[in-house]
């Protein structure tokens, strides 16, 4: 027979059967999950929590919240930094790109240097003995069927004179004008001249004529300091034959005449200055500088007549100019 305590720990078998089983089943036909543990279990421990280890866990997730913002604030700066180190760097990336393209970032290329400028037209336009013919030109003259355009013409009807076209720079006094010789001939150069406007006809012996006429002479002087050789030509001259042959080899300054005494070498002779060939050389270069500071000693008189003043000075046989006219 059996003792009450017997047959409840047989009946409590019974009803629950051994784990094995209950496992077994369980990963046959349940999802692969855990099953739910009783609520009232997980309240009841919640609720049985000491305070200190409520405290520790509190001060658990502050550290961990310091921790996480400190690290945060960290990564920011840090791609600050980058984007810094890489906007430096494609400034510096910009900044080279539109150097070579200076239409980039809208950057407007730095003007020509005007001695640059003029060198480049007259290395294109020299002859092999760094030779080149100048003329002036301003919009008075420049209109079509005006004088620029008789004066080309004649290049191209005179006796073996249509090469020198090759040889001519045209040196316009004004925009108008240089945009006008950009359209009848290949060697231009604009020649500015700050505060000063000669776009008008300059009539002869005023203000304005004398203006252009010295800063005429300023600019054949530049010429022959970047060390080339010239024939100036007044636009207005034609050009039928070739004067060249007619030079003389050893002269440094040759020059037309308005009165001719029969030599060349006579002093006497009374010079023009609307046509002249003149080789670079330092005797030659320091002849137009004191020619062009001469206009001091006679403020009203213009460059012609200041040369015809200026030939006996002492300072013109010190520096060996040989001259002809």
């Amino acid at each position: 027979m059996s003792s009450p305590q017997q047959m409840a720990l047989r009946f409590h078998r019974r009803r629950f059967p051994p784990s094995a089983v209950v496992v077994s089943t369980y990963h046959s036909f349940a999802p692969p999950f855990p099953p739910p543990r009783d609520c009232s279990f997980s309240s009841s421990s919640s609720v049985g929590m000491s305070p200190e280890i409520s405290m520790l866990i509190r001060r658990a997730a502050l550290i961990f919240t310091i921790v996480t913002l400190s690290a945060l604030l960290l990564y920011t700066a840090t791609d600050s930094l980058r984007f810094l180190r890489f906007s430096s760097a494609s400034l510096s990336s910009s900044s080279s790109f539109a150097r070579i393209f200076p239409s980039y970032l809208n950057i407007s290329p730095p003007p020509p240097n005007p001695y640059q400028q003029l060198e480049e037209v007259l290395k294109n336009a020299s002859m092999v003995n760094n030779t080149v013919i100048l003329t002036t030109l301003n919009d008075a003259w420049a209109s079509p069927n005006s004088v620029v355009d008789l004066f080309l013409k004649s290049f191209m009807l005179g006796d073996g004179t249509h090469r020198l076209l090759d040889h001519l720079v045209i040196v316009a006094l004004d925009e108008k004008a240089f945009n006008r010789c950009q359209i009848v001939h290949k060697h231009c150069f604009p020649l500015v001249t700050e505060g000063v406007d000669f776009h008008l006809e300059a009539y002869f012996m005023t203000p304005h004529y004398l203006k252009m006429m010295w800063r005429r002479i300023d600019f054949l002087r530049s010429v022959l300091e970047l060390g080339y050789s010239f024939v100036f030509t007044d636009a207005d001259i034609m050009w039928f034959r070739d004067p060249f042959p007619r030079f003389f080899p050893d002269a440094d300054f040759q020059i037309a005449c308005d009165h001719y005494l029969g030599r060349p070498d006579d002093m006497n002779n009374r010079p023009n200055g609307g046509f002249n060939y003149v080789k670079s050389n330092n005797r030659s270069i320091a002849f137009y500088k004191f020619w062009y500071s001469a206009r001091e000693l006679y403020p009203e008189d213009h460059d012609q007549d200041v040369l015809n003043k200026i030939k006996f000075h002492p300072f013109i046989s010190d520096i060996g100019l040989k001259q002809a006219s």
